[in-house]
């Protein structure tokens, strides 16, 4: 069958419109792509600009507090969000103060203990992990400015609930934020937490008893067998516990002031 001039001439506008609209998509695509590359030529002469050195030193304001320190401390642990904040490359999106200080709003006592912990290691890469002993509300943002930081590995962080820093016996029921231990039936059982420090401690506790006729607050060694009911005899245990008795190094001592627990007391070993 032969097509008409009609169907001709339609044909072809269709062809024309479609010649038109493939041109029009093949021009933004070429805008597109100078676009980008005149984006990435603008971006390699910045970083052509930046020349960051890891002796560089930076002040950084944290919290109104001002300290100093090297570009290669910031930078120590690679893919932390620390080392990226101060590569040389997204300084100039960092806050400032009106020193032209970089502003950081974090607690000034964690980050201090953070960079003091860097500088360690910049200086002595073998160097041991020591932390000072740190009061709960301060292990708290210590911990938590660390993981914010990307540095759990550096400071061997983890992101476990507070509760599962305990070992404990069967029975027991340790709230998620590790702030009380249950024991809802009798018999011997334990929990035992985690005391990091280097040379004192303190910390407080409230027994609230219910038809418990004795128990035991105090430090012992973590290797000492807890099972067998008389944790009280070991001799890393160090203690106080009903019935007017002190342990010290697994022994009841006589010589003290010591009475025993009262329900709903403060208790508070300096």
């Amino acid at each position: 069958d032969q097509l008409s001039m009609d169907e001709v001439e339609l044909a072809s506008q269709a062809l024309r419109d479609a010649m038109v609209a493939k041109a029009s998509s093949l021009a933004k695509q070429t805008e597109d792509l100078k676009r980008k590359r005149e984006e990435l030529e603008e971006e390699k002469q910045r970083m052509k600009q930046i020349v960051a050195s890891d002796s560089d030193i930076i002040t950084l304001n944290i919290s109104g507090r001002l300290h100093a320190t090297r570009r290669a401390t910031l930078t120590l642990v690679p893919g932390s969000l620390l080392a990226s904040m101060f590569s040389g490359r997204w300084e100039g999106s960092l806050a400032r103060d009106k020193d032209n200080n970089v502003f950081l709003d974090y607690n000034e006592y964690a980050m201090s203990i953070i960079l003091d912990h860097l500088r360690m290691q910049v200086m002595c890469p073998d160097s041991p992990r020591v932390l000072p002993a740190f009061t709960p509300y301060q292990r708290h943002h210590f911990e938590e400015l660390v993981r914010y930081l990307g540095l759990e590995n550096a400071f061997k962080v983890t992101n476990s609930r507070n509760s599962d820093r305990f070992v404990k016996s069967s029975g027991l029921t340790i709230s998620p934020d590790a702030h009380s231990v249950s024991h809802p039936s009798v018999g011997h059982a334990y929990a035992l937490g985690q005391l990091e420090a280097t040379s004192s401690a303190s910390w407080k506790f409230r027994l609230i008893t219910g038809a418990i006729g004795w128990a035991m607050v105090g430090v012992i060694k973590p290797t000492a067998e807890l099972d067998d009911g008389e944790s009280y005899n070991n001799r890393y245990n160090f203690a106080w516990a009903g019935g007017e008795q002190v342990y010290v190094a697994g022994r009841d001592i006589e010589q003290h002031i010591w009475k025993s627990f009262q329900s709903g007391v403060d208790y508070t070993d300096p």
